[in-house]
């Protein structure tokens, strides 16, 4: 049986934490590249909570993201994947603003 792919935000919800997605790389994205089955983004590490906070609340509307998120020296990194079918919604999450 597959995962349900939809996220349980309204419309009005979505565009809002793309909105705050966007802002926080705006402000602390350093690199982004691919990875099997998603992204990997290098963020400052002063985000660490704001983006811990942010991964909490995509959780709950979005369960069929994966995050791991992880220290690298003064940066912190997140390995972002989603299935096949939700790929494009995490590439609309973490697009560059």
């Amino acid at each position: 049986m597959s995962e349900t792919i939809a996220c349980s935000l309204t419309a009005g919800g979505q565009l809002a934490r793309r909105r705050e997605a966007a802002a926080l790389i705006g402000r602390s994205l350093i690199a982004r590249e691919p990875i099997e089955g998603g992204l990997r983004l290098r963020f400052r590490g002063d985000c660490e909570a704001e983006l811990r906070e942010l991964l909490r609340r995509e959780r709950e509307c979005c369960p069929f993201f994966g995050f791991s998120l992880f220290a690298d020296g003064s940066a912190v990194v997140l390995d972002a994947t989603a299935p096949p079918d939700a790929r494009g919604l995490l590439e609309e999450l973490f697009a560059a603003p």
